[in-house]
């Protein structure tokens, strides 16, 4: 029985060898096909940089200008390779091996060690570059900019950072650019005091946000606190000091704007009727002034601004005075505290004028009767007196020559002063019927 199966075994054994080589060869080309070698490109693998702080020793930072990522060929077989991506790489480069020439060689391995022996990995190019600076510091203060509409009637009064100085540290070019250090804060809404957290922001001159991940703050955070008080609606009131040159006067006084909206505790607001400014000084000015004035300088304690803008611009308007001449006659002139006993002649010199000097505005309406001319007489002697006639006073302009006049006194004639007490007397029965006939018609 045995002997008849070995030589089933053996019979055609050569055939049977043959099959099986021609099946495993068969196999491998099958695998071969299935699994073939490929390759792929693999871009944008971060780069860990290791042993950074050894610039730190040398007070020096550095910026990564090429080399930030990596990009890799891999070859191995196709079911091994067609799943890799850029998470299933690391790459690092080691700062502390850097050259002469500010490079470091970037390695990169696959995160699964199995695999390693499968692939192999080429470099598109596997160089780190470097840029290093002066580390410098900088100390700023912290401005707080509060946004948003606070409730009807309300507004923010004062607000404060704590700290309010912050250090910043990192590259020189950059820390030169920075100038402001912001915290931002939401008021909407709000009518009473608050406080929040924020983060503060680096800004350069023009206004621009300085973003650099490497830039160190000594705090990463700053507790604002802002006040919010009611409002009130006050006028603006506006006086000069001292006098203008001599032969100047102001003629106009504007300012904008003349009303203001202030803020405060509302036992402090209810003392508050308006804000003067009181010490706009002209002295010796023959031009007209325009400047602008904070008005917060002249704020009661406890009350502040809740206008967008504190300035208040002032225009005052000075001008040259003029001269006006008037040329007066007896009858524009009134005799005061006469005695009916003496005539009154009035004698005026040759080129009599009374001159007057004021703005334009305020000369060139003047008339001979708004002047009210007049000589008290009380004191006058008999016969020549030199006396100055009298003009009503006025803010609006001022005398500048100061003539005089003669008066000449004469008494009367027995018959003038006889005519002159019948007139009167005649006038005085007239006024008596005059009173008479008024009340029988009453």
């Amino acid at each position: 029985m045995k002997e008849k199966a070995k030589d089933k075994f053996l019979n055609n054994f050569i055939l049977k060898l043959f099959a099986v080589v021609l099946a495993i060869v068969i196999w491998l080309v099958v695998m071969n096909v299935e699994d073939y070698t490929v390759t792929k490109q693999i871009d944008d693998i971060p780069v860990e940089q290791l042993n950074g702080n050894i610039f730190n020793e040398l007070d020096q930072v550095y910026d990564v200008t090429k080399g930030d990522t990596v990009d890799i060929i891999v070859r191995g077989p196709r079911t091994v390779v067609d799943r890799l991506t850029a998470d299933d790489f690391y790459a690092t480069a080691d700062l502390s091996t850097m050259s002469i020439t500010n490079t470091v060689q970037i390695f990169v391995e696959p995160k699964d060690s199995s695999i390693a022996s499968d692939i192999t990995i080429t470099y598109v190019d596997n160089t780190m570059v470097l840029s290093l600076e002066e580390k410098v510091t900088k100390q700023l203060p912290v401005t707080v900019v509060v946004e948003g509409e606070t409730a009807d009637g309300y507004a923010v009064a004062e607000y404060s950072a704590t700290p309010n100085l912050i250090t910043i540290e990192g590259a020189k070019s950059v820390i030169n650019k920075i100038t402001e250090i912001r915290v931002t804060v939401d008021a909407s809404n709000k009518y009473e005091e608050f406080e929040d957290y924020v983060e503060p922001v680096c800004y350069n001159a023009y206004g621009e946000v300085v973003e650099n991940k490497d830039i160190v703050f000594d705090c990463t955070e700053v507790l604002v606190n802002v006040k919010i008080y009611p409002t009130k609606s006050v006028p603006v009131n506006l006086s000069t000091v001292g006098s203008v040159a001599n032969g100047y006067g102001i003629s106009d006084i504007s300012y904008h704007p003349d009303y203001i909206l202030i803020a405060g505790e509302e036992s402090v607001l209810r003392g508050v009727s308006s804000i003067d400014i009181d010490d706009i000084r002209v002295t010796g000015s023959s031009e007209s002034i325009e400047t602008n004035v904070d008005i917060e300088d002249y704020l009661p304690n406890n009350i502040y601004l809740a206008d967008a803008s504190s300035q208040i611009t002032v225009s005052i308007t000075i001008e040259q005075l003029e001269d006006r001449s008037f040329v007066p006659v007896a009858d524009d002139v009134t005799l005061l505290n006469t005695d009916e006993r003496y005539d009154y002649e009035l004698v005026f010199p040759e080129g009599y004028q009374i001159v007057l000097r004021g703005l334009n505005r305020d000369v060139s309406e003047l008339t001979i009767e708004s002047l009210n001319l007049s000589v008290d007489c009380s004191e006058l002697q008999t016969g020549s007196n030199m006396v100055s006639i009298s003009v009503s006073e006025s803010e609006l302009y001022r005398i500048i020559n100061d003539m005089q006049i003669e008066v000449i006194v004469t008494e009367k004639t027995e018959d003038e002063t006889d005519t002159s007490s019948e007139n009167n007397s005649t006038e005085s029965d007239t006024d008596s019927d005059e009173e008479v006939s008024a009340e029988g018609e009453s």
